[in-house]
């Protein structure tokens, strides 16, 4: 007279939700010219708006990695707008060397100088980012060591820019 068990045959669980393509922008100003890739392995170049794609599964975004060409800058989880603060582990505000470096680098690659009408890294900035064996920057130094650390390849870069040739940019910039 025992019952045998309850539930059934596990058909009742629900399906996991279905990926869903999104878009987030790139901010530090808009950010126009950084390559991009997804753990899913979709591949780009933010736009003029800083767009990016990336797939979101029950509103969490995969993880979205960001680059220069080569060069590395950090990887965030996808959201509708990210910021140099967030591709950094356990950064909690623009304070932090790593974040401040991430940023002067962008900044500095900037084709005309002009922050206020977007920031652009050029494809031959992107090109020479990568075919100069640039590669591997260290933005985790103090701010002080990275303007040393990067001074060869801010100048490579920057020469291909229509602003031209030019140091780093200070911290307080």
């Amino acid at each position: 007279t025992a019952c045998g068990g309850g539930g059934g045959g596990g058909d009742d669980e629900p399906a996991p939700p279905a990926p869903v393509q999104v878009s987030g922008a790139f901010h530090d100003s808009l950010v126009e010219g950084l390559n991009w890739e997804t753990a899913a392995g979709q591949t780009g170049i933010t736009g003029a708006d800083g767009r990016f794609q990336y797939q979101e599964t029950a509103g969490i975004g995969e993880l979205v990695s960001f680059y220069i060409g080569e060069t590395a800058l950090g990887q965030s989880e996808g959201f509708s707008v990210i910021i140099p603060v967030d591709i950094v582990p356990a950064a909690t505000d623009i304070y932090n060397n790593t974040v401040t470096n991430i940023a002067r680098f962008i900044l500095t690659l900037d084709d005309d100088q002009d922050w206020d009408n977007e920031i652009q890294i050029t494809q031959a900035v992107r090109d020479a980012a990568t075919e100069s064996n640039i590669g591997q920057i260290n933005f985790g130094v103090t701010p002080e060591q990275f303007e040393i650390n990067t001074a060869v390849a801010v100048s490579i870069l920057t020469n291909l820019t229509a602003a031209g040739p030019r140091s780093l940019i200070t911290k307080e910039e």
